[in-house]
């Protein structure tokens, strides 16, 4: 079953209320009413956040090489082991985070792409 947000009723009420306030906005200044605009600001907070989590997934693909680089310099060096393990409990957690972060992302973007068909 659907929850109460993805109802179809209630995402249409949510454009309804926007697409309002643009034909109030066009009675006013005379600028004609925006669909894009009505739709941007019905789901600017969905977007937004996806929109943080998959640039939070994408800087943490940046940090497995850096981390990767230290650990093979320290592996060259022959300096001490524990800063080796802390590297490679830093790349775990890395990946880890970057995993969860990626398919939040993606089903976030589903759930909204979903709600703008309904």
């Amino acid at each position: 079953p659907l929850t109460e947000d993805n109802m179809p009723q209630r995402q249409f009420e949510k454009i309804r209320l926007e697409w309002h306030r643009q034909l109030v906005r066009q009675e006013h200044t005379g600028k004609p009413a925006d669909l894009i605009a009505a739709l941007v600001r019905a789901y600017r907070g969905e977007v937004a956040l996806n929109f943080a989590l998959k640039g939070t997934s994408d800087m943490l693909a940046f940090a497995g090489p850096l981390l990767l680089n230290a650990m093979l310099r320290l592996l060259a060096s022959g300096e001490d082991r524990i800063q080796g393990l802390w590297l490679a409990s830093g790349l775990l957690v890395q990946v880890m985070l970057q995993g969860f972060l990626i398919s939040h992302s993606l089903q976030r973007g589903t759930v909204t792409g979903m709600r703008l068909r309904a």
